[in-house]
């Protein structure tokens, strides 16, 4: 399982070809540009129903992403947007924590809204598991044991 993408949606296999059918799709509804500008504000991606998306400002439709794509047009109108993207750290501590809910329709996050850590206590809240995260080895020389919280004498 894993959050929903271009390739996913649109049988893509790259970057590139994920442009030639937003292209193609655009030129068949009369929205294609030859020399496109892009939008002042570029958008955000975004994981809406386990989908990874970005939303147009003009129309509000949003369309599929592939993965860390920088820029992207819009299907519905035609704008072509820069594309804001979560670190790389954030994006895969985000899809780690939305695969472990049940359901896709509860798979959502708007990073530049929410943070990681908000979605880890979404997770809590709703009694959906979070995942492991590793704890770092006590660096020599500091001694000690590892203790749980709350057990210190």
């Amino acid at each position: 399982m894993a959050i929903l993408t271009a390739i996913d949606a649109h049988h893509v296999a790259d970057a590139h070809a994920f442009a030639r059918m937003q292209q193609a799709h655009l030129m068949r509804s009369g929205h294609y540009v030859a020399t496109p500008k892009p939008e002042a504000q570029p958008s955000t991606a975004e994981i809406n129903h386990s989908r990874w998306v970005f939303r147009c400002a003009g129309c509000n439709s949003s369309t599929y992403l592939f993965s860390r794509v920088p820029a992207a047009f819009c299907l519905g109108c035609g704008r072509q947007y820069r594309i804001n993207w979560p670190s790389q750290a954030d994006q895969q501590a985000g899809e780690a924590i939305l695969l472990l809910r049940n359901f896709a329709d509860m798979r959502n996050w708007q990073p530049a809204t929410e943070t990681v850590d908000a979605l880890r206590a979404q997770n809590v809240a709703h009694g959906d598991p979070v995942p492991i995260v590793p704890v770092a080895p006590v660096p020599p020389g500091l001694g000690g044991t590892p203790s749980i919280i709350g057990t210190e004498g």
